[in-house]
């Protein structure tokens, strides 16, 4: 029972430091490129064009962007984008 509070706390922590960081202390510069391009709903292979980069670099760099902040989908990104 005492391993689960520990972790429970660790976890709400590192949810208390996502929120008071800033998205551009947590992403590099590109990552928040394809961060701002995913929360205006376009796709990754459209991003990737864009970028001249594979379709494949984007969907690794979305899953780490989406590990970063925290969040599990493009709605959860756009809300923690305006966050801050």
């Amino acid at each position: 029972m005492a391993e689960f509070y520990v972790i429970e706390e660790t976890v709400h922590e590192r949810d208390r430091r996502l929120l008071e960081a800033g998205v551009s202390t947590l992403l590099p510069t590109r990552e928040l490129e394809v961060a701002r391009l995913l929360e205006q709903g376009m796709s990754r292979p459209k991003i990737a064009e864009m970028l001249g980069l594979k379709p494949n670099t984007i969907a690794s760099m979305s899953k780490t962007i989406y590990r970063k902040l925290a969040v599990n989908n493009r709605a959860q990104l756009s809300a923690r984008m305006r966050l801050a």
